[in-house]
């Protein structure tokens, strides 16, 4: 059966190229959805946070197994890094506004013109599960 995604809608942002993701979720960017998908949008508001899924397009081949930024090496599975078999990167944003068909946002990762491919809301009883150990290590991918 092939895999197919369907564009939903675009980020603008302030960033043309990659950056550091700290540096790049420090700053707003919006989504822009399609115009046929606005109505998709509905009770959107009623969400702080919401996570979005987007389609690494710049993304070039992969590594298995590389060192990452703290030159730990480390499988591509378990780490954050954009460079992946399947290049789909997701993040959690917090919803400042919505304006018609557009999603001010904070939080987001993704350089301008990347395609997204989703949007749902947070749900902490979902996304967040309760687990003693902490996600640290993944803060520096």
């Amino acid at each position: 059966m092939p895999l197919e995604l369907t564009q939903i809608g675009t980020v603008r942002s302030d960033f043309e190229q990659p950056a550091d993701p700290e540096r790049m979720r420090s700053r707003e960017s919006r989504i822009v959805l399609e115009p046929s998908l606005e109505a998709g949008l509905t009770g959107i508001e009623r969400n702080d946070h919401l996570v979005v899924l987007f389609y690494l397009h710049e993304s070039d081949g992969y590594d298995l197994v590389a060192p990452r930024r703290d030159g730990i090496e480390r499988g591509t599975f378990a780490c954050r890094s954009p460079y992946r078999p399947s290049p789909v990167g997701s993040t959690t944003v917090e919803l400042l506004e919505r304006d018609g068909r557009q999603l001010r946002v904070a939080g987001l990762d993704a350089i301008d013109g990347t395609p997204v491919i989703d949007i749902k809301p947070y749900a902490a009883s979902l996304d967040c599960p309760s687990r003693p150990e902490s996600d640290d290590h993944l803060e520096d991918e």
